[in-house]
């Protein structure tokens, strides 16, 4: 009886030795997240172009849509803005979904323009809301 008990304690301490010094690898998936989820009338990034009485910064508008076009032929995607005017002195704003991008590009896109756009005091920047001033 205790040659039974030798020889199963033998072959578990055998077969845990083995495992534990048996090099494993493992398949690791990386996901892309592809798809944003966002409410249906929200827009990812919103950039309002105001103005206090002299007009909106025309400059910088036109230096931003060149950035985003810029940043459209790098990352080899179209990225499209929905452009609605509401004031009288050149106010617009312009509303990404960025759909057409995955999260990354998204997040990098976003943080990007938040950059680029720091310069003018005559633009506000919104995240995950509805345009606010369309039709």
């Amino acid at each position: 009886m205790s040659h039974i008990f030798t020889t199963v304690a033998f072959l578990m301490f055998f077969t845990v030795s083995c495992k534990s010094t048996k090099k494993t690898t493992e398949k690791v998936e990386t996901k892309t997240e592809t798809a944003q989820t966002l409410a249906p009338d929200a827009y990812r990034l919103i950039v309002s172009f105001i103005s206090i009485g002299g007009g909106s910064d025309y400059k910088l508008k036109k230096e931003f849509l060149e950035f985003a076009a810029t940043y459209a032929t790098k990352i080899g995607k179209k990225i499209e803005a929905e452009n609605f005017a509401w004031g009288r002195e050149g106010e617009v704003d312009l509303c990404y979904k960025l759909l057409e991008l995955n999260k990354k590009e998204s997040d990098d896109f976003v943080a990007e323009s938040k950059t680029f756009l720091s310069k003018s005091k005559l633009v506000r920047i919104s995240e995950n809301l509805p345009c606010s001033h369309k039709r």
